[in-house]
This record gives C-alpha cells, structure tokens and sequence, in this order.
C-alpha cells in the first residue's frame, strides 16, 4: 500500500512535466502525461520503453540525466493506461476500449505536436520499436531518424523466441549450452514446470551467458539456489506480485493487458512441445482482459520498413531469447537505410545497457550511423551502469548460499 502511494508521488515529482488532454469520449478525456530534459531542440529524441506496461516518467529517470550531462534533449511519453496516464478526468481507470496500439501512436503524435517538434530522432525498444515503426508507418514526415532495439514487429515473432528459447535451454544447439541443456531436460522430468524453466533460465542466460545459468541449474538440482531463483524470476517481471497486481508507476500490465492481448497475442496457445514460452505469458498476472482473444494485427509493419526513408539503425542483443538475432537480422535486411549492431547482452539495450543507446544516438545525431557495425567492439567496452550489470555477481553470491 505505501508503494502505491510513494511511487507516483515520486513519479509526479521529478522535472520536466507536462501534459497533453486527449478526447476518449464526449464526457471522458485523458491528461496525458509526458517528460522532456535537456537542452530543447528542433528534433528530440523520443524514446518509447516497451511492455506494454512500463512507465516512462519514473523508470527512465536516471537515463534522462545521463542524457542531459551528454547535451541530449529526450522527450518521453507515459503510455496511456500505465501511471501518470492511468486515469481519465473523471478519476477512474481508463477502459480496455481506450486502448488500442492506433490511439498510442496518437498520443505519440500529440506530444509531438504539443512541444513543438516537427521531427524527432526516434527510439523504440521492444514493444516500443512496434510504436516506433507504427509512428513511422502513419506519419513518415515526423522521423528523423530511427533505432530499433529489440524490435518486436509482428505478433509471429513467438515463433522466433520459441526457437532460441528451446536452442539454447533444451536443444543445447547454441554453442556452449549441451550441458545446461542436459540439466534442464533433466529438471523437467523431475517436474520442474516448464514456464518457471523458461522464466528463471532465460534471464540467467541473456543477463550473464551460459555459464550462469549452468551454475543455476547445478544448484537447482541439489535442491540449493531458490533466492537466486527468485531474483532472476522478479527480473523477468514473474516474481512476487505487490498488491493490486503492479508496480505503480513502474510497471503496470492489469489495463494495458487488453492491448497486449487482443493485437500482440500476448496470451498465445500453447504448442505442446518443451519450454514453450506461451506458458511463460500465461504467468503474467494482474490482467484485467483475461478473455480478451487475439483479433490480429492492425498494422503489417515488416512491410511498413521497406518504405522507411530515413537512417534506421537496429540494435540487437546476441543473447536475447525475447526478440532473438534473426528477427532483428530480418527487420534490418528489410530497411532501405538500415544497419544493424549486435552488442553483448540480452533483450532491449535501453534497459540493460543504458550507454550503448545513447552511444547510438549520439553517433546518429553525429551522422556517423552508418559506421556503427565497425565499432561493436568499442560498444561492448563501454562502462556497465545499469542494475543488470550487477545481478549476475549478486546471483553468483545467492548461489553460494545455503538454501
């Protein structure tokens, strides 16, 4: 309860606000809220976080800094149905018909145009590189410029994750992963659920490689490791929920469930075979649209990038299991202006490796973009600010203990 009152207090709090009323109905409207720092520019940087349901205002707090030291002006915008933007005029929740990747895209634009920008270098990661390209599809003479990082594009892209996800933690086909693969085949017929596998072992993997998760299931199976479990489950965003199923003005999923379910299939069908991660989606908890079914995709935005005229750069984790290498291979080949950089890590550089994307930007707004396949190297060298560069070693010392 005291989290559900401190948070958006702090969230409310920080620099920089402002808002913008969006129509929902004749007697309905949203107050839409938005952050802009550093210097003001003619093109900012729009920086849309994935999800759905991460904040934006709070979250993202210490990377606005950062950018304001570099002299970079970013421009977010809290998603309509996640905290400050949770709630309509009249004080109520908004509605799951009040929520559609269409009136996001809206939002997008209305910030845009609330600010003054006629153009913005956009910054997509995740679910946000769907509203990107989304934003780019509807209005291509708002982009400047373009990252994609971690891009989900299309509801298939499960295909994708199942693959890398059964690659590396059952098949043990990626390099370095037979014996991983072995220990969690094993831990399964003991009766390990297959969700809590995908969940704990995928984040292992994509925040520290192979060899921890080795380390985690070899404790796994003398019965040791559950805080080091646990940790790793909260990271994956399927541990111990608060109460009223989010974290206010962090991460809230409850609403903007009904979007993620009815246009992203985020509540596939199961395949029936090993580790299927439609089972891992089904851990999410706090939806407020349980029955909410597929509809299909708006948008075909694979298709969308072939017509993208500007500099698009696609930054790709070699370990990411969520939106793996190939679909960001995939959406670069696609781009008429496109590269991609693959850096050392898992899912969503924004997140994880905070540096890197502003490197990114900054060698955009340099014009240098297209030399930044030539320097992953120099990428991956770059300081580790971000909490996932310390959890592998709090994990290793959680591994040490005795429960």
């Amino acid at each position: 309860m005291i989290m559900r009152q401190v948070l958006p207090r702090a969230a409310a709090a920080l620099p920089g606000q402002g808002t913008v009323r969006r129509p929902l109905s004749r007697a309905r409207a949203l107050d839409l809220r938005y952050v802009r720092t550093g210097p003001v520019t003619d093109e900012p940087v729009l920086v849309i976080p994935g999800g759905p349901g991460l904040a934006s205002v709070l979250p993202y707090a210490g990377l606005r800094a950062r950018a304001a030291r570099l002299g970079t002006d970013v421009l977010m915008v809290e998603h309509r149905g996640v905290g400050l933007s949770r709630r309509d005029t009249t004080g109520h929740d908004l509605l799951p018909e009040d929520l559609t990747v269409d009136a996001v895209v809206d939002d997008l634009l209305a910030v845009l145009d609330a600010v003054g920008a006629p153009r913005a270098l956009v910054y997509g990661s995740s679910y946000g590189a769907y509203l990107a390209a989304a934003l780019g599809e509807r209005a291509p003479e708002r982009v400047a410029a373009m990252v994609l990082d971690s891009p989900l594009l299309t509801a298939r892209a499960l295909r994708a994750e199942r693959r890398a996800v059964r690659a590396a933690l059952w098949d043990g086909s990626v390099p370095g992963t037979s014996v991983l693969a072995a220990r969690v085949r094993s831990l399964s017929g003991d009766g390990v659920p297959d969700d809590e596998l995908v969940d704990a072992l995928r984040a292992a993997h994509e925040l520290g490689g192979a060899d921890l998760a080795r380390r985690v299931t070899a404790a796994w199976r003398r019965g040791r490791g559950r805080l080091a479990r646990a940790l790793l489950l909260a990271w994956a965003g399927h541990g111990p929920e608060p109460e009223g199923g989010s974290w206010p003005a962090f991460y809230e999923y409850d609403l903007v469930s009904a979007l993620a379910r009815r246009e992203l299939d985020f509540s596939p069908a199961p395949d029936g075979a090993p580790l299927d991660v439609a089972l891992a989606y089904g851990r999410v908890a706090g939806s407020e649209a349980p029955d909410a079914p597929f509809e299909g995709e708006e948008h075909d935005l694979p298709r969308a990038l072939r017509r993208f005229t500007w500099p698009t750069v696609v930054v790709s984790g070699r370990r990411d299991m969520t939106t793996p290498p190939e679909v960001a291979r995939r959406a670069a080949a696609g781009l008429p202006h496109g590269v991609l950089v693959t850096i050392d890590g898992g899912h969503s550089a924004l997140e994880n490796r905070p540096e890197t994307a502003l490197a990114v930007v900054r060698a955009i707004q340099a014009g240098a973009w297209e030399r930044l396949p030539g320097l992953e190297d120099a990428l991956d060298a770059l300081p580790r600010l971000a909490v996932a560069a310390r959890l592998p070693a709090i994990v290793r010392a959680c591994l040490a203990l005795p429960v």
